[in-house]
């Protein structure tokens, strides 16, 4: 069992720094950068239609962890008044990369002719290659109280969904004591979670110039959900396993700011996340996403 909670450690540090979140926090923390916020643009007006697509890049480094990839982030709002409006974001991410790997979850019998003899002991012989795909969509209604020229607020908030999948491939032998070794396996562990939750935060609208804005934002969200877990050892005559558990409910606070010129806006984060156990290693996180408004 505490094999399967550190495979999902690792799974879901990928996965929350996923597009899932618009600012990734690992902690309780609050975190400070400058990123796109969670609504499509800083301000609305009555009947009014905003839509913006991000193509964003995200690498993420820690003690013998390298993945990165890329994805795009879709958002779309429609103004009903001067107060109230409703948006609906998607995204879609994919990382690759290397882990420390992960030996067969599922026990290999070892025999002699016919006879039982007990199970082999798998042993790692290098990294796992790690494939990830995460895709989520949330739902906001947005309250905005004032608004003018110089600039204003947005109050939202409403659910969100998440699917995630994440394929760990691990070289590996058997070993038998006090001598037998059988190489050239590779274990297939399957990760497939679906989480779901709410947020809700404020977005702030300061405007330097006709086409030049700030837009600070703070934002609270929860997840929970549940998590099936594959194992396919790739041996001959020995069945895959599957374990099937809940994800824990959380919450991350998350303080950020977006930067937006004329139709474009602009959103990087390099950081670095402090372990929470004096054990364990830093964990530095590197994203860019570009923003266009239509």
């Amino acid at each position: 069992m505490k094999t399967i909670s550190k495979v999902l450690k690792f799974a879901l540090l990928g996965l929350l720094a996923a597009l899932m979140n618009p600012a990734p926090v690992f902690s309780a923390d609050s975190n400070f950068q400058i990123s796109p916020p969670p609504i499509a643009y800083p301000y609305f007006e009555a009947g009014r239609t905003d839509a913006k697509i991000e193509p964003m890049f995200l690498n993420i480094e820690a003690n013998n962890i390298s993945l990165s990839g890329g994805g795009v982030n879709f958002d779309a709002r429609q103004a009903f008044s001067e107060q109230l409006a409703v948006d609906v974001q998607g995204n879609l991410l994919v990382l690759s990369g290397e882990m420390p790997g992960i030996p067969p979850l599922t026990p290999i019998p070892a025999y002699s002719g016919s006879t039982f003899l007990g199970y082999y002991t798998p042993q790692t012989t290098g990294k796992a290659k790690v494939g990830m795909m995460s895709i989520g969509m949330s739902l906001n209604v947005e309250f905005q109280p004032f608004h003018s020229d110089a600039g204003g607020l947005i109050i939202f908030g409403g659910p969100n969904i998440n699917i995630t999948r994440m394929t760990m491939q691990t070289p590996y032998r058997l070993y038998y004591p006090p001598s037998t070794y059988y190489s050239g396996y590779t274990d297939t562990l399957t990760i497939a979670s679906v989480t779901g939750g709410v947020q809700f935060g404020l977005q702030g609208d300061i405007a330097l110039g006709s086409d030049v804005r700030i837009s600070p934002f703070v934002m609270t969200s929860t997840s929970s959900g549940s998590s099936t877990l594959t194992d396919d050892p790739g041996v001959s005559g020995v069945a895959d396993s599957s374990t099937t558990g809940d994800i824990p409910s959380s919450t991350t606070s998350s303080l950020g700011m977006d930067i937006i010129m004329g139709n474009f806006s602009i959103g990087t984060v390099m950081q670095q996340m402090k372990a929470q156990s004096s054990t364990s290693d830093d964990v530095k996180i590197t994203m860019f996403r570009m923003g266009y408004r239509y």
